[in-house]
């Protein structure tokens, strides 16, 4: 009796066998799994996306087949200043790391602008008129404030310093003044903090708080549009700190560079020149609020005056 007991305690052997069995192919399974899933998300390779701006479509397409990318063309406008059907913007940026056969969306300059019709903007709120003509195609210009009771308060639109009427058809891309309402006595408005904000982010910010932009000025480091679109403003005038206040529509001017040592002084503080800071900008040489000038300051670095954007 006791020995029979013995066995019904015992785990029969084919049963350790087949969990065995079960463990090997489970592990087996488990690396097979990795292993396939690493070769089809290419895990640990990356492709460093290069530069399509500025190139031809047809060379920009034999730039995404040499890398293994892809590339949509995802929009066009039209610039004067760049050659037709030319790349202008594109994402991801180039740098970055990307899996191979990742997409790449592109705007590209077009040969021809489109004519696109003026939208009704009138008595609009004035962040709403400038989305509005954004989702056009149309480029914010000058805003310009008029002796009016209704504060910020949009009373027209002008092109070419003359008034344009709903319906209007422009070329898409067209640079649109607005004419707003001045209100009771003056708009005073906050002078924003700029530094460290990319070029084309920093002009938006200042048109979304009812200020234009004056000059944009590109250091030595500043060379091409490609340059221009990835600097950084490290200094403004008037300065946000001397001048917390401003007259809304005021000029704000734009320093530029993309020498990230140069914009660490300026954020820190230390403007003075040293050894890490071969190129400073003293701030007795900022433009005051408004004041055009031809002549480069004679203490800057050789500088470019960008035009516009």
């Amino acid at each position: 009796m006791r020995k029979k007991e013995k066995k019904k305690g015992k785990c029969p052997k084919f049963i350790v066998i087949n969990v065995v069995i079960a463990i090997i192919l489970l592990v087996t399974l488990s690396a097979l799994t990795l292993n396939w899933l690493n070769s089809y998300t290419l895990h640990e390779h990356s492709i460093s996306v290069p530069t399509f701006q500025s190139l031809s479509i047809e060379d920009a397409k034999d730039l995404a087949k040499s890398q293994q990318l892809q590339i949509i063309i995802l929009d066009s406008i039209y610039d004067t200043n760049s050659p037709h059907n030319s790349v202008i913007e594109q994402y991801p940026m180039s740098g970055q790391h990307v899996k191979p056969n990742r997409t790449i969306y592109l705007t590209i300059n077009a040969s021809t602008p489109k004519k696109i019709p003026v939208p009704d903007i009138r008595n609009a709120p004035f962040r709403q008129t400038m989305r509005l003509l954004k989702s056009y195609g149309f480029q914010i210009g000058k805003l310009i404030y008029t002796p009016s009771s209704y504060k910020n308060l949009v009373l027209n639109l002008r092109y070419d310093n003359e008034d344009i009427s709903s319906g209007t058809e422009l070329y898409k891309g067209s640079i649109i003044d607005i004419v707003l309402g001045k209100g009771n006595g003056h708009s005073i408005v906050p002078n924003i903090n700029l530094l460290g904000e990319k070029t084309n982010q920093a002009i938006n910010i200042l048109k979304e708080n009812h200020l234009n932009i004056g000059d944009v000025i590109g250091d030595s480091t500043v060379i091409n549009n490609y340059d221009k679109a990835n600097a950084v403003v490290f200094q403004q005038s008037p300065d946000y700190k001397l001048q917390a206040q401003i007259t809304a529509g005021s000029y704000i001017t734009l320093y530029i560079t993309t020498d990230t040592v140069k914009l660490n002084h300026f954020l820190n503080g230390d403007i003075k020149k040293d050894s890490t800071q071969q190129q400073s900008v003293d701030t007795s040489l900022l433009l005051p609020e408004n004041e055009e000038t031809d002549e480069t300051p004679k203490d800057l670095p050789p500088i470019e005056t960008i035009d516009e954007y």
